[in-house]
């Protein structure tokens, strides 16, 4: 900045101030007609539209505006600091948010042991922060590395903690050292916790039971998350966990555990709307008694199960769940389970809304559309992984069948080329892409082509052309259509 810039912002400062100083003698000594005038010259001729709203409804949207996604949230998202950007804007809108409570009831803290910051002023930020908060109704989350391991300068935000128990409605730990999370369990029989509706923690040495005894007498908790902090493969004891099983709505435990005694901890959970959890299944399962979860919407299931028998079945056999219209199914290693084998499958296929499969092979072409065909109020379809992939000729018969999946609007697949020898190159691709165009009602679409690139033939190129074209129609149309290739983020012309 040169000096005649440096003068001249001098300048228009000195004016602006002189000109605010004018009007605060106005306000002390003139008559209000004279202090409006003045106040008239000093506003903005105009306002912006949304200032004519009522100011109900423009909490609702500040509000709004800082609700998280919790399905696109990566670890690094910057969600705490939203408000500080509203009250950057203009003078209305910082009046408008330093007077919204809800605006200021939530934070999320990142520990990163590479970055050089004082957790103390990190602490004693967060207390003013929550200081406009609304008591009651405080959210704290604390996202940290998998290498961040200095429990000992974390007592701050321990003490922060302990300091406002009484007005936590949520608490996460995730990543965080197991020390800080035992400390916060441990804080739970010396304190309050009594707003406390959600508590998340993600550690590995965690899932001891002993540590979870202070979460049974909390009167409002409905949600809880454990999670390990890598694929849970050792058996947990579900019956130390000590959790108040009949009052949650949402439970989801990243540890696997034994299926007969979770089963037997469901009994009278009315209330689960959401249940995520690893099980360990075997042949006693089928002498369990079956539980009934009225009020469960969404089953997400990761299921360990010998090569031999049915057990994974014998499990899925036991719930009896009315109002399923959400599952998930991964199983892990070599399995026997079949959808068309599955009186699970046969009782709750037609009113699931959204499906997801990982490692469930279809073995035939016609397995594959009878499976589909069972599917009759799909709306979300999922397909994970290298077995659950499917050929193009799927799809060049649900073409001529409309009314399979006809009220899908989002299509995550993987696909395959059954016979490279025979078939034109791509061709599952080119079949997937038009069963999109007869498909209006899909608006969102991902593929992922597993067929082994080092077997095609080098004609390839003409028909990744081909298929760019239908994409671009089909996205001309208002459809969200992506693909790719194994193994990388895009094709020869993919996108």
């Amino acid at each position: 900045m040169d000096m005649s810039t440096a003068r001249s912002d001098t300048r228009s400062f000195t004016n602006v101030r002189a000109l605010w100083r004018q009007a605060t003698k106005v306000f002390k000594k003139a008559p209000k007609s004279t202090s409006t005038a003045v106040v008239d010259q000093i506003r903005p001729k105009q306002s912006a539209y949304i200032f004519t709203l009522p100011t109900e409804i423009l909490m609702e949207i500040l509000v709004l505006s800082c609700e998280v996604d919790d399905e696109n949230e990566t670890l690094n998202q910057p969600t705490h600091n939203i408000p500080l950007h509203l009250v950057q804007i203009c003078a209305p809108l910082r009046d408008l948010a330093l007077h919204t409570p809800e605006l200021w009831s939530s934070i999320t803290i990142s520990l990163d042991h590479t970055s050089q910051w004082d957790v103390r002023a990190t602490a004693n930020l967060v207390e003013s922060w929550f200081a406009k908060g609304r008591p009651g109704s405080l959210r704290l989350r604390i996202l940290s590395s998998d290498y961040y391991h200095h429990t000992n300068e974390l007592s701050p935000l321990l003490k922060l903690i302990t300091s406002r128990a009484h007005d936590w409605r949520s608490l996460s730990l995730i990543h965080c050292p197991d020390g800080l999370t035992k400390d916060v369990v441990y804080e739970m029989t010396q304190h309050s916790f009594d707003s406390l509706e959600e508590i998340e923690i993600h550690a590995f040495a965690s899932m001891s039971g002993v540590l979870f005894t202070p979460l049974r007498p909390l009167p409002k908790l409905s949600a809880v998350h454990l999670r390990t902090t890598c694929i849970p493969t050792m058996t947990q004891d579900v019956a130390l966990l000590f959790l108040p099983w009949q009052q949650l709505s949402i439970l989801r435990v990243a540890a696997t555990l034994l299926a007969t005694q979770f089963l037997e901890n469901l009994v009278g959970c009315s209330q689960l709307r959401v249940l995520e959890v690893y099980i360990s299944c075997d042949e006693q399962t089928a002498r369990t008694p079956q539980i009934e979860l009225p009020n469960l919407t969404q089953l997400s299931l990761t299921l360990f199960s010998a090569p031999a028998g049915s057990s994974a079945e014998y499990f899925l056999r036991r719930l009896v769940l009315p109002a399923l219209d959400n599952l998930d199914l991964c199983f892990i290693g070599r399995h026997t389970w079949t959808p068309l084998a599955s009186g699970f499958w046969s009782t709750y296929a037609g009113q699931l809304h959204t499906l997801t499969l990982s490692n469930v092979s279809f073995e035939t072409h016609s397995i594959a559309i009878d499976v589909l065909a069972s599917l009759t109020s799909l709306r979300w379809l999922k397909l994970v992984g290298r077995e659950t992939r499917l050929m193009g000729s799927v799809f060049k018969t649900l073409q001529k069948h409309g009314s399979v999946l006809s009220r899908l609007e989002r299509l995550d697949v993987g696909v395959v080329d059954s016979d490279i020898s025979s078939e034109p190159p791509c061709d599952a691709l080119r079949s997937f892409m038009s069963f999109l165009r007869v498909c209006p009602s899909i608006v969102y679409a991902h593929v992922v082509d597993w067929t082994d690139v080092e077997e095609r033939r080098d004609d390839v190129l003409d028909a990744e052309v081909e298929i760019f074209m239908l994409q671009t129609e089909l996205r001309a149309s208002g459809a969200d259509v992506r693909w790719r290739r194994r193994g990388s983020a895009s094709g020869l012309l993919s996108g």
